[in-house]
């Protein structure tokens, strides 16, 4: 019913980063549906008061005509280790509800917090974010993941994060590794070794 969805931070009462959301939400609908939204993706969305304090997950789902707007409290989980799957027909360009082939290849991370998807070789996403990986104090992302966050394109435009292409051959280069994603901002989750990343 609702094939689409976005993920936003909300902080204490205040959504984070509407622009990017709107960006992408107009992109994905005109992409899925073949004509612009009518409606922004936060028209007349009004927080209620049990979401105004502390981290909080607004999930917006929709449709061509709909919106189904989820609220629930957030905490930032660690993500420490990951462990590497190939899947070089996965397409996840656009946030669909529809999930389940990342989450068959989520089923393979073993005893790791996460998995660190390979198209061909290439670096691309986790099942749930972006990457950011870390090489003599600067970041770096993959150049082409499986689907361009708001954070992702958030930090690449102010200069924070840059966009490299990266083989897995080309991990030991790097020192650390983050997940980010609209909920999992760059300063505000830590860091792990890249030896907890498995091939």
């Amino acid at each position: 019913m609702f094939p689409l969805f976005e993920s936003l931070c909300v902080l204490d009462g205040q959504i984070l980063h509407p622009h990017w959301h709107e960006e992408r939400y107009h992109a994905a609908f005109q992409h899925y549906y073949g004509t612009p939204p009518k409606k922004g993706l936060l028209e007349g969305i009004i927080i209620p008061n049990p979401w105004r304090t502390g981290m909080v997950k607004l999930r917006i789902s929709y449709n061509e005509y709909q919106r189904e707007l989820l609220w629930s409290a957030y905490v930032i989980s660690e993500i420490k280790s990951l462990q590497a799957v190939s899947d070089d027909v996965l397409e996840y360009g656009l946030k669909f509800n529809d999930r389940k082939q990342l989450n068959a290849l989520y089923e393979k991370r073993g005893g790791c917090d996460d998995i660190l998807i390979l198209k061909s070789g290439w670096i691309t996403d986790t099942s749930y974010g972006n990457l950011a990986f870390l090489k003599e104090g600067l970041w770096y992302t993959p150049e082409q993941p499986l689907l361009p966050g708001t954070c992702r394109a958030r930090l690449i435009t102010e200069e924070k994060l840059i966009p490299t292409p990266i083989y897995h051959s080309d991990l030991k280069q790097f020192s650390a590794f983050k997940v980010i994603n609209a909920m999992r901002d760059l300063e505000a989750v830590g860091a792990a070794a890249i030896e907890n990343i498995f091939i």
